[in-house]
């Protein structure tokens, strides 16, 4: 019952270089408030995923990504597709802000400070 988006290419106004590319975004009013992420893994991961009902660690970095780019998102769609698990071929993970605020807030700040260090290097390169 949601219609899902497709937009390309995100990125934050305030720090450019923290980006995404979402597989899909959907609106609630004027703003973003959910994400899709949709991924087809090998069939243990799969399996796994479904019976402790999270994100395998692998994914979890882009999966906060989302929040990280979008501060109005509330709720990503974690989506595993896998046609060779018969009895669950469509496992959907529902990650939240409130749950993973902290991981968010921590994630961002290395970010932001990697971009800040970049930027040092650049300008000294440049002014060589």
């Amino acid at each position: 019952g949601k219609i899902v988006e497709t937009v390309g290419f995100c990125q934050r106004e305030d720090y450019p270089g923290i980006a995404l590319s979402p597989d899909g975004l959907i609106k609630n009013g004027k703003k973003y408030t959910e994400a899709l992420e949709i991924k087809c893994l090998s069939s243990a991961n799969h399996i796994q995923a479904w019976l402790t009902d999270e994100v395998p660690k692998d994914y979890y970095p882009q999966a906060v990504q989302y929040f990280i780019v979008n501060d109005d998102l509330q709720t990503l769609y974690f989506v595993l597709y896998d046609p060779r698990v018969t009895v669950r071929p469509l496992v959907i993970i529902e990650l939240h802000r409130e749950d993973i605020e902290l991981d968010i807030n921590a994630y961002r700040e290395l970010q932001i400070e990697f971009l800040n260090e970049l930027d040092k290097k650049l300008e000294a390169i440049i002014t060589l």
